[in-house]
């Protein structure tokens, strides 16, 4: 009896613990069905896992997205703000200090201020009346009215590349290959000329007319074979070499190199002695009737010293305004500098 009596208590005990009816068969089952009907969603451990690495890669997803939408936001910003480049059209200088404008208007805002007489590149604007220039890393709008064309070569100078020839159709010549040039005048039919062929073939080419020196179509220039070219000799190819100064000045032993890049001539001065090293650098033009040599666009004198030990110390700039006169008197070249007359007293003989 006892045996038995803990024998229902075991099973009344399990029945319990699986929340079991202790009824008969049918109602256990009319039981479980209704458990199922309203028995809560129970989430395991991994299915949370997985909602919560759902929830935080949209988070981050959102956010990137946002990320991206605001850098794009800030690249339009900047771009607004570029000026890009037209279509380039020749080599110019400024005439006066010039403003570059943010905008082909004369009222907006002014980025930089290109120095008179500076070279710049002149581009296509697509407004009438302004041009665009890039200087100094700033990208603006010029007016048109600043800027001209610098001037080739002069062909009467004679040169490799330059040929004798006939111009035909009565051809116009202009001051620029773009269609922003000018008319400089009608050389007639027949007119014979000196001429070279741009670099590029593109179509045009130097011509000297009456001391007017423009571009012609190639097409109106027939060569001239044998083509007497005159007395092409430039009057100051007699200064063009290297010199050596004929005595000491200061200590100093000096030399002169004279080159000419088309109409202008290039100096530069040279001297050495234990204490220090000079240089002098002109750009220079020549006198009409040929008798010196011209410089005052601001020529630089740099100087270099040496320790006590002969060791080279760092190079000073002492002026940038320097002017100077060379002359040539009995096959002896004279030099001054009128910044502090140096060596206007000193003959320098050409290195043959």
């Amino acid at each position: 009896m006892k045996k038995q009596m803990i024998a229902a208590a075991a099973l009344t005990a399990i029945l319990a613990l699986t929340g079991c009816d202790a009824g008969t068969g049918s109602g256990t089952a009319e039981n479980g069905n209704k458990g199922s009907d309203s028995k809560p969603v129970v989430t395991t451990g991994a299915e949370t896992t997985a909602e919560t690495k759902k929830a935080a890669d949209k988070e981050t997803t959102t956010a990137a997205a946002t990320e991206a939408a605001k850098t794009a936001a800030e690249v339009n910003v900047k771009s607004e703000g570029t000026v890009k480049l037209g279509e380039s059209l020749f080599g110019g200088y400024v005439t006066a200090d010039t403003a570059v404008k943010s905008k082909p208007d004369a009222g907006s805002d002014t980025l930089i201020v290109v120095p008179s007489d500076t070279q710049i590149g002149v581009h296509e604007s697509g407004k009438d009346g302004w041009f665009m220039t890039e200087f100094q890393g700033k990208t603006g709008y010029i007016p048109a009215g600043s800027v001209k064309e610098i001037q080739p070569y002069d062909p009467s100078l004679g040169g490799d590349n330059v040929n004798g020839g006939s111009v035909s159709g009565n051809a116009k010549l202009m001051t620029g290959t773009h269609k922003y040039a000018e008319s400089l005048g009608v050389i007639p039919e027949g007119t014979q000329v000196m001429y070279y062929e741009l670099a590029d073939y593109s179509g045009w080419c130097v011509v000297n007319y009456q001391d007017k020196i423009g571009y012609v179509q190639s097409k109106y220039i027939s060569q001239i074979e044998d083509y007497d070219q005159g007395n092409t000799e430039n009057p100051y190819d007699e200064y063009i070499g290297e010199w050596n100064s004929k005595e000491q000045w200061n200590g100093s032993n000096f030399t002169i190199k004279i080159s000419r890049d088309r109409e202008l001539m290039n100096v530069e001065v040279s001297s050495h002695s234990a204490v220090a090293d000079y240089l002098w650098n002109y750009t220079c033009i020549t006198s009409e009737d040929g008798t010196c040599i011209i410089c005052d666009e601001g020529g630089t004198l740099q100087r270099t010293d040496y320790s006590p030990e002969g060791e080279m110390q760092e190079t000073v700039t002492v002026y940038t305004d320097g002017t100077a006169r060379f002359n040539i008197k009995g096959g002896t070249l004279f030099w001054s500098d009128e910044k502090e007359n140096t060596a206007g007293q000193v003959g320098f003989g050409k290195v043959e």
